[in-house]
């Protein structure tokens, strides 16, 4: 007697042809998404909610920072398919684009609209003009010096640094050189030119040159990765161990090169990281104008990462009024690792309200609004400390810099689990849709 077709074998039945056709437009907008620079976690969520609404009956998903697996199950079959990125790069407005289309791909959503939509959003233009990217570097970098207290020749010496860094390193990866050496040439490039711009106008003034952890520093905070760096941080708290220990890794290596840039050049000269003083502003001008300088700088940062202009500005309100807050609470003598706990966690409770408000992901506006609080000053000193011998200088400082670093990550990872209920129990990411 003729044995009839198994439950694996019966292929016309289980219509393997539309499972491939859904698995090949899934894993296009998985891999568009990790490209975007967005976390593992949100990579997951959203690819699922896709996969639920093309009606797949089951995806198990695997993301690095730089692959995306996916094992797609209908019935007795299964397929799988393979993604990776080429680096980690940071399109904000892509992020924007693909988070909500996540979010319209309710079930019953014919495969034919999805694949028009995903081809609509990679022929999108993105990107702001050269001179655009420009001006914002100018405007993250001198926002930031004039929070590390530096005065008006600091921070014109850093706007100026900043243009050139920017259009070099625009040139140097167009011509798609490796990353790590561009970042550590720039780095050095804008150190040196810093130095000379504010050498130039401290004489031409008669002015004293003695903050340049002031401006120093500022000139170096444009090769901070700081998406890898935040998503990394996040994943980790998910316990996405693969993901986060990647990320954290590429944000560790370009550090280190823009690193070892501004090093050789701080040797070179011999620089004093002795930190600048605040102002001896009266309160409330100072406050305004730390939260005028924290808006310019995170609107900068925001540019640089293509984010919208909408979700730009809702980010630089959250940061320059998070950051400004930070701030007064050090000047009156709380610990910077706490006060920029409390910063963070302010930074992650207004972020997760605006998110709805802008129709946009919560990274968007986290990762600019960030990292305008990074410990620039502390670093740098710990690095010349080093350098010269002075053994317990510098691990005083590089402890100090960590733990903000850590109140940073912890504060973050705080407002989601008061905010989101997927960050507060276990295993609810795995089953959500």
């Amino acid at each position: 007697m003729p044995q009839g077709p198994s439950d694996f074998t019966d292929e016309i039945n289980l219509e393997p042809v539309h499972l491939i056709e859904k698995s090949r437009a899934i894993i296009r907008f998985g891999k568009m998404l990790l490209a975007a620079g967005t976390g593992s976690f949100r990579v997951r969520q959203a690819t699922q909610r896709v996969a639920a609404g093309l009606g797949v009956e089951r995806m198990e998903l695997s993301v690095s920072a730089t692959e995306i697996i996916a094992t797609f199950i209908h019935g007795g079959i299964f397929r799988t398919r393979v993604a990776g990125v080429q680096g980690i790069g940071v399109n904000a407005d892509r992020i924007v684009e693909l988070e909500t289309l996540s979010r319209h791909t309710g079930p019953g959503t014919s495969l034919q609209w999805f694949e028009e939509e995903l081809d609509r959003i990679a022929a999108r233009r993105t990107g702001y003009p050269f001179w655009i990217l420009v001006l914002a570097a100018v405007m993250a970098c001198t926002g930031f010096a004039f929070l590390n207290n530096g005065g008006w020749v600091e921070c014109l010496s850093v706007g100026s640094a900043m243009a050139v860094a920017q259009s070099l390193r625009y040139v140097l990866l167009r011509i798609r050189l490796n990353q790590l050496a561009v970042v550590g040439v720039c780095a050095a490039i804008a150190a040196l030119f810093y130095l000379g711009m504010a050498t130039i106008l401290a004489q031409l003034w008669g002015l004293p040159l003695g903050q340049h952890a002031a401006g120093f520093t500022s000139a170096l905070l444009l090769f901070i990765p700081g998406f890898p760096l935040i998503t990394g941080a996040l994943d980790l708290a998910r316990l996405d161990l693969q993901a986060g220990i990647s990320r954290l890794t590429y944000g560790g290596l370009v550090i280190v090169a823009a690193g070892l840039g501004g090093w050789v050049v701080s040797l070179m000269f011999s620089l004093d990281p002795q930190a600048a003083p605040a102002p001896g502003w009266p309160f409330w001008a100072l406050l305004l104008a730390r939260i005028a300088a924290g808006f310019a700088g995170v609107l900068g940062f925001a540019l640089l990462f293509n984010t919208p202009l909408r979700v730009a500005l809702g980010a630089a309100a959250i940061g320059s009024l998070s950051n400004g807050l930070r701030l007064s609470v050090i000047g009156i003598g709380w610990m910077p690792a706490l006060a920029t706990f409390c910063a963070a966690l302010l930074v992650g409770l207004l972020a997760a309200r605006l998110s709805t408000w802008v129709h946009a992901a919560r990274i968007t506006l986290t990762v600019p609004s960030i990292l305008i609080m990074i410990p620039g000053t502390m670093i740098y000193r710990a690095l010349v400390s080093l350098s010269n011998g002075s053994v317990t200088t510098a691990v005083s400082s590089g402890f100090e810099g960590l733990f903000v670093i850590g109140g940073i990550a912890v504060g973050l990872t705080v407002a989601r689990m008061l905010t989101e209920r997927q960050w507060s129990f276990d295993g609810l990411h795995r089953s959500e849709s």
